[in-house]
């Protein structure tokens, strides 16, 4: 069923030639940046219109507490800030050309020629069981007998891709002595890992929005000359994610891009006074083996960090930024904070970044790690139907039902605390992620969450005696949510009114002093220009649930923002969604929950020429049983 269209100036104005291509060319997506390493394939959108970092001035309008606007001139994003605080907070999802997501590449790609090593491919043999790790893997005490018998019945000197690995373990050794997640398992798959390169080719990505983004944190960080050092604490394997890191961005355009050998194995080592212990450190927090085959130049820089510490704050003095990377946050913040607070490592690093020298910047795990710290919460997992029927604890499974693996759980002890406006989540709208970061802001007495999408960054700048400043760049948008008025009900279930909810895009900034929304310069005011008269039909999935999938991804990413964005563009004043999860569906649903989003007088919607652009302050949001 169609709707019908409400004819405007500005909608007719985008059907002239060249309206929306402003700015750069629109590409397409395919790729999406893993926990560890790289990329992995997704649906293919179309990008916003992104260039790389410079310096413009724009006239913007601004959305004050009090609903009113005022123009005002400011600098976009672009080069080093002198002295000013600077975090570039990616939230995942990145597009970036490599040999293994080759969807992400736009052009022809130079993969081969860049390695010396077996080219990583998507579905390419990563294993090859040789006489050398049957050998290690029988010396294994910890190794099962019952394991040890079929090791020799795996094919050997093949080499054998993930998928052909794990049926070549089921038919010699069986998968219920290998499962999945079992150090066993991972074990096997260390000793006979064969050592490839996923090789990225940086300027063919297909997603203008990705470039711009990696390029403006290398900018930021002082350009053609920066040091831009990468920690991967939070990653599964950290040195191939280090790698792979290194060439994205001494392809955007770093001078050097050294590892900083931070992670969980090091701080344990440390603190254990034993850095003969970082092979089983390794095993035990990472189930990383066979490291010094497979990494060697990596494995014995490891080793003198341990043996020589000073070295590491020596390379902390040296770097213009530092990279986080994605994983787990709180992988993180162990390997940084210790049992009576900062390391010296973390101390280091504050110290130059709250001198304006060092930019700090990370994506997925490597943001949520920068959230606000001293008992301040930190999110480490969750899905948003849970959060709303069972809230936020500290830890997985407080009370037992069906879904308890997907309970809303965070950090009483907050992040590293380099990020203080509030509390900050990722993979935002693509996982549906609205519902469980006001459920833990209401839980745990904050006023103000932050959301960033995928493909996106938010660009927080705080001058010395000047106003700070958050900026949007990239495809997406990052959502605000202030719970300064909200009402949570008094009824056994959850439900709360009065949230306030803005969601800035492209080139839109946020004054966390003022709790006021600045749109960019090149956006208008939509108002009585609506394109639609009503807003699309009630959503059945607005939490974008996991429980409702689509050849094995969630059927309705980004569901909640597509939904607010279109009340933004009709006439109608309100819409509404359910959450997947019903008592119909399923028993182990409990209840459904409604969304209900709401413009009143202080709501404003602006967009502009570029695909995405539309972007909203001071929407309202209830949440109720229903």
């Amino acid at each position: 069923m169609s709707r019908s269209r409400v004819v405007s100036g500005f909608v007719l104005a985008c059907l002239l030639p060249g309206c929306g291509d402003a700015g750069g060319a629109g590409t397409s997506d395919t790729g999406d940046a893993s926990s560890d390493t790289g990329s992995a394939p997704t649906s293919t959108a179309p990008t916003s219109t992104a260039t790389t970092a410079t310096t413009t001035t724009a006239t913007t309008t601004t959305t004050t507490t009090d609903g009113s606007t005022s123009a005002g001139e400011d600098s976009s994003t672009g080069a080093p800030l002198g002295a000013a605080r600077t975090l570039v907070l990616v939230g995942g999802g990145t597009h970036v050309c490599t040999s293994g997501v080759p969807d992400a590449c736009d052009g022809a790609p130079r993969f081969a020629q860049r390695t010396s090593l077996p080219l990583r491919d998507e579905l390419g043999p990563r294993y090859q069981v040789t006489d050398l790790a049957q050998t290690q893997l029988l010396a294994r005490p910890d190794l099962g007998d019952a394991i040890k018998v079929g090791l020799p019945d795996l094919p050997k000197d093949a080499p054998l891709t993930y998928d052909q690995m794990l049926d070549a373990l089921d038919i010699a050794i069986g998968l219920d002595l290998v499962p999945r997640g079992s150090a066993e398992r991972a074990m096997i798959l260390g000793y006979t890992a064969v050592r490839d390169e996923e090789v990225v080719d940086f300027a063919v990505s297909s997603s203008a929005d990705t470039r711009a983004i990696y390029q403006e944190i290398v900018a930021r960080a002082g350009g053609a000359a920066a040091v831009v050092g990468v920690i991967s604490a939070s990653s599964g394997d950290g040195f191939d994610s280090y790698l792979f890191h290194a060439q994205l961005f001494k392809q955007a355009g770093a001078a050097a891009v050294p590892w900083i050998p931070i992670n969980l194995a090091y701080r344990h080592a440390l603190d254990a006074g034993d850095c003969g212990g970082l092979v089983t450190a390794l095993e035990q927090d990472y189930q990383l083996y066979d490291v010094a085959r497979r990494y060697p130049e990596l494995y014995v820089q490891l080793q003198a960090a341990c043996a020589d510490p000073a070295s590491v704050l020596a390379q902390l003095a040296d770097l213009d930024g530092l990279f986080f990377t994605g994983g787990d946050q709180a992988r993180h913040k162990a390997s940084l904070v210790g049992k009576d607070g900062d390391t010296a490592e973390l101390a280091a690093l504050r110290a130059r970044h709250e001198q304006g020298a060092l930019v700090i910047a990370g994506s997925s795990a490597g943001t949520a790690v920068q959230t606000p710290g001293s008992a301040r919460p930190m999110v480490t997992g969750g899905e948003s139907y849970n959060a709303l029927v069972w809230g936020a604890d500290t830890s997985t499974c407080t009370m037992p039902n069906p879904l308890c693996g997907d309970d809303l759980v965070y950090d009483a002890g907050g992040g590293l605390g380099l990020f203080t406006a509030g509390l900050v989540d990722t993979h935002f709208s693509e996982r549906g992620r609205q519902a469980r970061v006001v459920r833990l802001g209401l839980d745990t007495g904050e006023q103000r969450v932050f959301g960033v999408d995928e493909n996106t960054a938010l660009i927080a700048v705080s001058p010395v005696d000047a106003t700070p400043s958050l900026e949007v760049l990239g495809e997406h948008g990052v959502f605000v949510f202030d719970l300064r008025d909200a009402a949570v009900g008094n009824g056994p279930d959850f439900s709360v009114t009065g949230v306030r909810s803005s969601y800035l895009t492209r080139g839109d900034r946020y004054d966390p002093v003022a709790w006021s929304v600045a749109f960019a310069a090149d956006k208008q005011d939509i108002a009585g220009e609506q394109q639609f008269a009503e807003p699309l039909p009630p959503s059945d999935d607005i939490l974008s649930s996991p429980n409702n999938q689509d050849n094995g991804d969630r059927a309705n990413p980004r569901e909640w923002t597509r939904i607010a964005q279109d009340l933004c563009d009709a006439e109608a004043l309100a819409t509404e969604g359910l959450s997947f999860e019903r008592p119909e569906l399923s028993p182990d649903y409990p209840i459904g929950y409604l969304v209900e989003m709401r413009k009143d007088a202080d709501t404003r919607c602006f967009d502009g020429p570029a695909a995405g652009d539309l972007a909203f302050a001071d929407m309202l949001i209830e949440l109720a049983p229903g």
